[in-house]
């Protein structure tokens, strides 16, 4: 399956517990909690004129291309670019750029890239985006794209961190990270370090 394919699939995966029954996903829960950043966001485009709705689905665009090359830099498979503009490509190219320069330096070595999760105890679901060695710490990492690392941002990994300390114990996670890919100049990149025990 082509990772772009393999991408938005992803986007919309269905969790089932080993009893076939559908549970809520970490990202659908997280979708529900109040985000007063994104209510301003909107009233500052309304002010400038901007359909928010539209503004949106563009850098939604441009953020799953960014996400897409990240993936796809840990797989070794070649991105599918067809189903994105030109300018959506420009784009998510500058902003894969700021990426590479924060990894470069480092050493990778994935044990799951998006692997979803499923939790029989707390019936919810999640898909990780990399779980694996960073340089020599076994970590948690989610990448995102946008504008700020946001409270939910923290609460999404902490409940993926439950999900890998139910499925696999042995596993001993060291650190959380959450690096923020910005789509243009304006929003930067940025990243959060934590501890598992500051997530617990």
């Amino acid at each position: 399956m082509a990772m772009t394919e393999f991408r938005r699939v992803q986007t919309h995966t269905t969790y089932r517990t080993e009893d076939g029954s559908i549970v809520p996903g970490t990202t659908g829960v997280v979708d529900l909690l109040a985000r007063p950043a994104l209510i301003h966001w909107a009233w500052k485009l309304g002010g400038a004129g901007i359909d928010y709705r539209k503004h949106r689905s563009q850098a939604a665009e441009v953020g799953t291309l960014v996400h897409l090359l990240v993936m796809c830099r840990f797989t070794g498979q070649e991105p599918d670019l067809s189903t994105f503009t030109p300018e959506q490509v420009e784009k998510a190219r500058r902003a894969f750029g700021k990426f590479e320069d924060w990894a470069r330096p480092k050493r990778f070595a994935p044990l799951w890239i998006e692997q979803p999760l499923v939790s029989e105890r707390w019936r919810y679901g999640g898909t990780p985006d990399f779980v694996g060695n960073i340089d020599t710490e076994v970590t948690l990492a989610d990448f995102k794209s946008g504008s700020g690392i946001f409270d939910e941002h923290v609460i999404q990994q902490a409940a993926y961190l439950q999900l890998i300390r139910e499925l696999d114990p042995s596993l001993p996670i060291e650190r959380v990270r959450i690096v923020r890919i910005g789509r243009d100049e304006s929003e930067g990149f940025e990243e959060r370090i934590f501890r598992p025990r500051d997530l617990t």
